[in-house]
């Protein structure tokens, strides 16, 4: 059985809308382009692979969460973004799957921060890279 739709829905009911410094905190799949609130969380590219071994056979699924940060120019910093990042943290920490689906290892790893300067606003990214071994 493929867990690409279990690990999304767990990770989207985790997270989605969570309030993080009196902020909700929206998750969307793949992309938000018609969504213009200032903060927020993309499930963004996946991976998976069927391995198997002497004890049997297992997934390792890989997804990178993208946080998404917007600020007036010249206002705040990458605090709310750096709290988002933590929430996560911590939620995805017991995080359980459908389908039968059991979360064996978790690694967890993150990319280059990226920050945006336009004309009008600062935009902070930051990138979570889940890996989990499932059975």
């Amino acid at each position: 059985m493929n867990p690409d739709k279990y690990v999304r829905q767990a990770i989207f009911n985790a997270i989605n809308n969570m309030v993080v410094d009196t902020k909700t905190v929206p998750c969307f799949d793949v992309s938000a382009t018609n969504y213009r609130g200032k903060q927020y969380v993309i499930m963004s590219t996946q991976n998976k692979s069927q391995e198997f071994s002497k004890c049997g056979g297992y997934w390792e699924y890989s997804i990178l969460l993208d946080i998404i940060t917007r600020l007036k120019k010249n206002s705040g910093s990458r605090l709310l973004a750096d709290n988002i990042e933590e929430e996560i943290l911590n939620r995805l920490d017991t995080i359980t799957f459908g389908g039968g689906f059991t979360k064996n290892r978790v690694d967890i790893s993150s990319e280059p921060d990226l920050t945006n300067v336009g004309d009008n606003e600062i935009v902070h990214r930051k990138f979570l890279r889940y890996t989990f071994e499932i059975t």
